[in-house]
């Protein structure tokens, strides 16, 4: 997939485009020209479907040569999605957002405690998972569907380490989550109203240990999640 972005400097602020060549006459100011370029480049990454399961999604922004002889800066911009490989590290979240694209190359929001996995709303990972309400469970709070669960299993500050759990296809019982996850947050540490104010990290956790005595869970190897 790729797209020809044409940007020229103007007072006036324009996007022009032209399906047929598939390109975009962008006008403005330096700022503007530079936003829309941006944009143009996360919208032909982000938008754009994995042909075989979970995939990474890469973006080329390159200056090519103008034919129209006018003082314009064109760019061809270019995307391509690549399958996630056997040594590509896993994470529990790979399984629910089936032919997404993880888009590489773009900043992303400051993980300052060394979090793991999908950063995403609270709301959202319900919606993966068709959970309507969050469910008081032995102690703590739990996103419980028929075969899955989302279960918070350590605080970092503002942010919280979600775990996905499943069961195959079967149901999925309260007691296979305490087997499936002994060590989570209590509703001390993790509050009804901390569910949706605190930044959520949907990724495994690997090893969980006591600490002063109160139940976190930590990373012992660098795997990404």
């Amino acid at each position: 997939m790729s797209m020809k972005a044409i940007l020229f400097s103007s007072a006036k602020s324009d996007i022009i485009i032209n399906h047929l060549e598939k390109s975009l006459l962008v006008t403005g100011s330096e700022e503007f020209v530079v936003t829309m370029a941006q944009q143009l480049s996360w919208l032909g990454a982000a938008c754009r479907v994995a042909p075989l399961g979970l995939g990474c999604s890469y973006t080329s922004f390159n200056e090519v040569a103008s034919k129209l002889g006018l003082p314009l800066c064109t760019f061809q911009i270019s995307s391509e999605v690549v399958p996630l490989t056997s040594d590509d590290p896993g994470s529990c979240w790979n399984e629910i957002v089936g032919n997404s694209t993880i888009v590489t190359g773009f900043p992303i929001p400051e993980r300052i405690n060394n979090e793991k996995g999908l950063e995403l709303p609270l709301e959202v990972m319900a919606a993966f998972g068709g959970i309507p309400l969050a469910t008081q469970f032995n102690g703590g709070y739990v996103l419980k569907a028929r075969s899955i669960a989302f279960v918070p299993v350590e605080r970092r500050g503002n942010s919280i380490q979600w775990h996905l759990v499943k069961k195959g296809g079967a149901k999925l019982r309260y007691k296979d989550i305490g087997d499936l996850c002994p060590i989570r947050l209590p509703m001390e540490v993790l509050d009804q109203d901390e569910l949706s104010s605190t930044r959520a990290f949907l990724g495994w956790c690997s090893d969980a240990t006591n600490n002063l005595g109160m139940l976190r869970c930590f990373h012992v190897f660098p795997r990404a999640c």
